[in-house]
């Protein structure tokens, strides 16, 4: 490496400069960089994917707490059909494979008094919720979809901007692999 080092310089022109940015030089960094910017939309395409996963289980849960149907009870209670909680329980149990965390917060909510899952068997066929209960989890799973659907916006006008950083990076490269095609010509032409 030394012996490298040491050697005169090739060019000893006076406008050659040893740390020059050359266009190889430029054109790894594009590279490295294009790299890096694929990688993160790369994320953004499976974050978004996942969050669409999520608002389909979201939806689910909304589904199933429309199964439950009200009964004559006087106290406005809302007869659980034999699965419904087992059926949402399931649920956040997909929720947790894509995100762990959210799951648990999802579970932690929903088990506290006026929301569906503070029951203490999801087994028993003759649970009876509160209309209180029933329509608190709606609005909290319409809460956690709103939520969802912030983030989303959030992400993709990120991922607009990792898009015009990508363009931009490509511009850069297919113009200096132009300019340096055109240097190469004039060198050619003046060799002639």
């Amino acid at each position: 490496m030394d012996a490298v080092q040491n050697q005169a310089p090739i060019f000893s022109s006076p406008y050659y400069y040893d740390n020059a940015l050359t266009a190889e030089s430029m054109m790894v960094y594009l590279t490295t960089r294009l790299g890096g910017i694929d990688e993160q939309i790369q994320g953004f395409f499976k974050s978004q994917e996942q969050s669409e996963e999520i608002r389909a289980a979201f939806n689910e849960i909304k589904r199933l707490l429309n199964e439950l149907s009200e009964s004559t009870d006087k106290d406005h209670s809302i007869k659980g059909k034999e699965d419904v909680l087992a059926s949402i329980a399931s649920t956040i149990d997909e929720i947790a494979s894509m995100d762990p965390n959210l799951a648990e917060r999802i579970t932690n909510d929903l088990t506290t008094d006026d929301h569906i899952l503070h029951v203490a068997d999801p087994g028993d066929t003759n649970i009876v919720y509160t209309t209180r209960e029933v329509e608190n989890t709606r609005s909290y799973f319409d809460n956690l979809a709103g939520q969802l659907e912030s983030t989303a916006q959030m992400n993709m006008i990120q991922l607009q901007s990792l898009m015009s950083a990508r363009q931009t990076a490509i511009s850069l490269a297919t113009n200096l692999l132009a300019k340096h095609d055109e240097s190469l010509k004039k060198v050619v032409d003046n060799i002639r």
